[in-house]
């Protein structure tokens, strides 16, 4: 990573040189916004899209198409990965141009209520705009600190990113904005990323059990996010998610699984095993806890010890398919092959394009000594994920 850091200035959000801005009014979409105008309405609604999109494409279409009924919506990209720090490539050449920008759409719009929604670098905008244009922020899943080890940040923000504003918490403290969010309890990252906000006035940090990282996916399912969103932008409360965790309690918790993220990162497996074993013995309810300790141990190539854990892991996060799968993974490890099938087969009714599903089938197949059966399954992992060497490898065996 490259990218250059400044130290934090909330003023970087100020609105400066609105004389030079284009006119809101001379276009209504670009590579990096499309706006869909409801005259009726006194909403604006922002919708921040996530990491590589460009060129006209943004995430929450579909929600945007059920919310033009109910505000004016705005769906914005970042172009570059660039975590939103430079602002919006068509709105200007800084965030404070693109907050701007925001605010003269906003009054010609006649817009009297601003909201802004965004997931991972996307919530990381919500954050940055909703601060500077006093909107309410509804966000799922950051780094509300970029670039630390192991981060999404860290791998993904563009080269030519300047960081101005690394760290999300000053900026909340000095602003005390209405802001929710929400993350999943499956993912250390985000985990992680809250617990460095939780208690700050303003803000409600909430976190589900049995989700990773998709958590406006999780929403979508289970209550459908347009219909949630809508409630957000009425300002009514939101619905109750039904597996609202308490991990967020334990601030230990969260800072050691962290912890042992990283030295897994850094393939240091001891060196996590021996946070993370005595960790499950103090919080012997923690599903996350289990299923890191679990993926530590396959590391080991301790297939055993792992799938205790990940049984543990399956029978209270049901709906979590990586626990399920890497389930799946040990019993094949131990030669469990028919109960492993069935795992890998009823999971690829989920992810009928999951080539490391496909890729499992296929050799547990193999193993069973059935080579036809085995073929067109590892022939379709091949076909989704084509640079996977092991993948090829194992076709090109099959078919030698």
């Amino acid at each position: 990573m490259t990218a250059i850091i400044k130290p934090h200035l909330a003023d970087k959000l100020t609105a400066h040189n609105t004389a030079t801005q284009p006119s809101s009014k001379s276009k209504i979409s670009g590579d990096n916004f499309l706006l869909i105008p409801n005259p009726s309405s006194k909403k604006l609604v922002l919708l921040f899209s996530g990491t590589y999109k460009n060129g006209g494409r943004f995430d929450f279409w579909n929600v945007a198409q059920a919310l033009k009924m109910h505000a004016n919506v705005l769906l914005l990209n970042n172009g570059k990965n660039q975590w939103y720090q430079q602002g919006i490539p068509d709105f200007g050449k800084s965030l404070a141009d693109s907050v701007a920008y925001i605010q003269k759409l906003a009054k010609e719009l006649r817009t009297t209520e601003i909201y802004t929604v965004g997931v991972s670098m996307g919530g990381f905008g919500a954050v940055l705009f909703g601060s500077g244009l006093k909107a309410k922020v509804l966000a799922f899943g950051i780094d509300s600190l970029v670039c630390i080890p192991g981060s999404r940040s860290l791998k993904s923000m563009h080269p030519s990113t300047a960081i101005d504003i690394p760290d999300l918490k000053p900026l909340l403290i000095d602003r005390k904005l209405n802001f929710t969010l929400i993350v999943g309890e499956m993912d250390i990252l985000d985990l992680y990323g809250a617990s460095r906000l939780a208690g700050i006035p303003g803000i409600k940090t909430i976190s589900v059990r049995g989700m990773d990282h998709g958590g406006g996916r999780y929403i979508d399912k289970t209550m459908g996010l347009a219909s949630f969103i809508k409630n957000f932008i009425y300002n009514e409360a939101l619905p109750r998610l039904n597996e609202e965790g308490q991990a967020l309690n334990s601030q230990k918790l969260v800072e050691s699984l962290y912890e042992a993220h990283c030295y897994n990162a850094d393939t240091k497996w001891e060196q996590a095993l021996e946070i993370l074993d005595p960790l499950v013995k103090a919080y012997p309810t923690s599903e996350i806890a289990h299923y890191s300790l679990a993926l530590n141990l396959i590391k080991l190539k301790k297939y055993k010890e792992a799938r205790s854990h990940l049984c543990f892991v399956a029978a209270m996060t049901p709906d979590f398919i990586s626990g399920r799968f890497y389930l799946a993974y040990c019993l094949r490890m131990e030669k469990q092959y028919k109960a492993a099938l069935h795992l890998f087969l009823d999971q690829l009714k989920e992810k009928p394009e999951s080539g490391p599903t496909l890729f499992n089938i296929g050799s547990t197949l193999l193993s069973m000594g059935e080579p036809d059966e085995a073929l067109p399954y590892i022939e379709k992992a091949v076909e989704i994920q084509p640079n996977k060497k092991a993948y090829s490898q194992k076709l090109e065996s099959l078919k030698a």
